[in-house]
């Protein structure tokens, strides 16, 4: 599995998580609830980096090769080991002559040995 470029992005990166779980009403006030799957933890990074013209490109032909399902390593700032993860949706605006503010949202992706 490929790893994502070692460009670090802004410490002002959001961590997002969800349990996902099943629930079922049966209407003489018992709610039944248990997990929904066994990776039920759904984990979210909202990222943002401010780069040059070239490390823009490095990001945005990583994430185009990756289109938007194959998983890739990513290291998270809190962490010391990478973990994998998808990326669907990115994207990048000009904030002056060769610096770029690229925003992207990484998913992760449970594989078979995480």
């Amino acid at each position: 599995m490929d790893t994502f470029p070692s460009i670090t992005p802004k410490y002002a990166s959001m961590k997002t998580s969800l349990k996902r779980s099943l629930i079922a009403d049966m209407d003489n006030h018992f709610i039944q609830r248990t997990s929904d799957g066994i990776n039920t933890n759904e984990e979210r990074w909202s990222l943002t980096w401010n780069v040059t013209t070239a490390n823009a490109a490095t990001i945005e032909t990583f994430l185009e090769g990756k289109e938007g399902y194959k998983a890739f390593l990513w290291t998270p700032l809190d962490e010391t080991s990478p973990i994998a993860f998808i990326c669907k949706q990115w994207s990048k605006s000009i904030l002056g002559p060769s610096v770029f503010n690229i925003t992207a949202t990484f998913e992760r992706f449970y594989t078979y040995d995480n």
